[in-house]
């Protein structure tokens, strides 16, 4: 999990990267940290985690986020391509232990279980979010059509209404994906997280659930102490819970999807995948210092069009603002209302002219 310190900002605590407790590891792995640790805490500090207070800059942000989710599963299946057999007829992996890593990251990406029975990957619950929150679907549903059509992706993402930035980071994901070496995509995928993304989540969420309309406020406290109760209580209070559950499920959650996505981000990220990714980056590179090295600028390349990606959807946000006059919009429902409060613009991003550490 990632370790959650103090930060001066007062709005989101600072975040170190789910890698960075590894950075006083005396092998390649913590050197590979400490190399990219400027990009990461760029990322980590970025602006843009501040600037997603509202409604309306919550609907800018993930309808250019979600093609982040999107490619994703891209280097995904693109490492799965590299290391295991995907081809009939079948040979066994060269590699098995990184074989089941990469095989146990797709099965929770792509088919994740969701309550009440049946899977759904992460993109496709990132998208039910979407409508829960009523971020604009349009953009990423005639991208994924275009890419069914055999378009190629440079074409499918120019006419796109999204941030430049953000067509630029798919780009740069996805020839890491096509053209980027097992290690080198594994480094990538794993190295330039999003560890502050489920705390933002987390807050806005919680800023929604405050000015909701009080029958799904009570619908939530129920859930809440029905799962959090002791087990002591929870018998002495075994007439209440049928009660409970009959008004919870005369009442859904509108954001179920949300906190639904929010809650696999932080357990398979933090709990799972963080740990199998760092284990799949060393048993690929091995004892090669070239290898080392090459993941080691791959991922910050990756870090930076994260970051390039971030300004760009900061600039959004920040117009948006000013669309509706410089004022906020609202918590109240879909459509969102006024509520006053003003959003301003500035970058927390890359600088050409910052020097990193390199070998």
């Amino acid at each position: 999990m990632s370790t959650v310190i103090s930060n001066d900002s007062g709005f989101l605590p600072r975040v170190e990267t789910a890698t960075y407790s590894m950075r006083n590891r005396d092998d390649e792995f913590g050197t590979l940290v400490r190399r990219i640790r400027p990009f990461q805490e760029k990322l980590v500090n970025h602006l843009i985690y501040t600037r997603v207070r509202t409604l309306s800059g919550l609907r800018v942000f993930m309808k250019n986020h979600v093609f982040a989710v999107w490619d994703f599963m891209s280097l995904t299946k693109a490492l799965q391509q590299q290391i295991t057999c995907m081809s009939v007829p079948w040979v066994p992996s060269e590699d098995e232990n990184s074989a089941r890593l990469i095989n146990e990251i797709v099965l929770g990406e792509e088919t994740d279980e969701v309550p009440g029975g049946g899977y759904m990957s992460h993109y496709t619950l990132y998208l039910k979010a979407m409508d829960e929150i009523g971020a604009d679907k349009g953009p990423v549903l005639a991208f994924e059509k275009a890419i069914r059509e055999g378009i190629p992706v440079e074409q499918a993402l120019a006419p796109l209404d999204i941030a430049e930035n953000t067509k630029l980071f798919v780009l740069s994901t996805l020839k890491t994906a096509m053209e980027g070496r097992s290690h080198e995509i594994a480094s990538s995928l794993m190295l330039a997280r999003e560890d502050l993304i489920p705390i933002m989540f987390d807050r806005v969420l919680k800023e929604m659930d405050s000015r909701a309309a009080p029958g799904v406020r009570a619908v939530k406290t129920m859930r809440s102490l029905d799962e959090k109760l002791p087990r002591s209580l929870r018998k002495a209070l075994a007439g209440f819970r049928p009660m409970a559950r009959s008004f919870a499920a005369n009442h859904p959650d509108p954001r179920e999807f949300f906190r639904l996505y929010l809650a696999r981000h932080v357990h398979l990220d933090g709990e799972e995948h963080g740990p199998m990714g760092q284990r799949l980056v060393s048993q690929l590179c091995g004892d090669d210092a070239d290898k080392w090295q090459e993941a080691t600028d791959t991922a910050r390349t990756a870090l930076k069009a994260r970051i390039d990606m971030w300004d760009g959807v900061l600039d959004l946000i920040a117009t948006e603002a000013e669309m509706v006059g410089g004022y906020r919009a609202g918590w109240g429902n879909a459509a969102g209302d006024d509520d006053g409060g003003t959003v301003t613009s500035r970058k927390g991003g890359w600088s050409s002219s910052e020097s990193v550490e390199r070998t």
